[in-house]
């Protein structure tokens, strides 16, 4: 699946992902904050870092509308993406207040459900490192230019 972030002066960033059977969907953020852009980046190093398979982006892979994800009515989440989600949240933490691997490990446990998905040093290194180098690219985009990553 491809997945492109085009970046936007006047309008909100848009998150488009096509999936490998041709069918697409998309979504616009309410702002151009930054925290989605960042968000749904990190989303991606971990869920490829980790081949996480039943998280965001491999739900929608699937054929899950990005535009269900916070709807009730589009029915429950799997509890990979439930810990994904705090794989996420703690790997942008650590963006704004760098953690020690040791650190990142013990508020994952804290924080996930059953199965929790190992994270090495190793992994946590290359996670740290993707993120930033995919921050910086997006940060060097102009206005209607696209970041693109595969899935």
């Amino acid at each position: 699946m491809k997945i492109s972030l085009t970046k936007h002066e006047s309008r909100p960033h848009t998150l488009l992902c096509l999936r490998d059977d041709g069918s697409r969907t998309w979504f616009t953020s309410a702002n151009n904050s930054g925290y989605f852009v960042e968000h749904d980046i990190a989303h991606y190093v971990v869920e490829s870092e980790l081949g996480l398979s039943d998280s965001f982006y491999g739900m929608v892979s699937m054929g899950r509308d990005l535009n269900d994800f916070g709807n009730p009515e589009s029915g429950p989440i799997s509890v990979e993406a439930e810990n994904t989600e705090h794989l996420v949240a703690l790997l942008q933490h650590d963006r704004r207040t760098p953690v020690s691997y040791g650190e990142y490990v013990d508020a994952l446990s804290s924080m996930c459900k059953a199965d929790c998905p190992a994270v090495t040093e190793s992994d946590f290194q290359n996670m740290r490192a993707n993120l930033a180098r995919l921050m910086d690219a997006w940060r060097g985009l102009k206005p209607e230019e696209v970041l693109e990553v595969e899935f």
